[in-house]
């Protein structure tokens, strides 16, 4: 299996595209995290640890408020 080094690790080609300027370029299985265990994970770790986050970004409870109500917006617009 071909692979590619990116930043120190190496990742599968899972095939290649043609652009007009760069001309082929591999594509690459590169895992992924969705935007919703992007938010769940600081929320996660803001509850568990709020200490850590009392001074930034206007307070931990502010920022938990908004993280609630993006995951919760988010749910509610990809399951329905």
């Amino acid at each position: 299996m071909e692979t590619m080094e990116v930043c120190g690790r190496n990742y599968p080609v899972i095939g290649y595209v043609e652009d007009e300027t760069l001309g082929t370029v591999p594509l690459l299985d590169i895992p992924m995290m969705s935007d919703y265990n992007w938010q769940l994970r600081p929320l996660q770790s803001r509850l568990k640890n709020p200490e850590l986050y009392r001074e930034v970004l206007g307070g931990v409870e502010k920022v938990i408020a908004g993280l609630y109500k993006w995951l919760k917006e988010y749910r509610k617009e990809t399951f329905s």
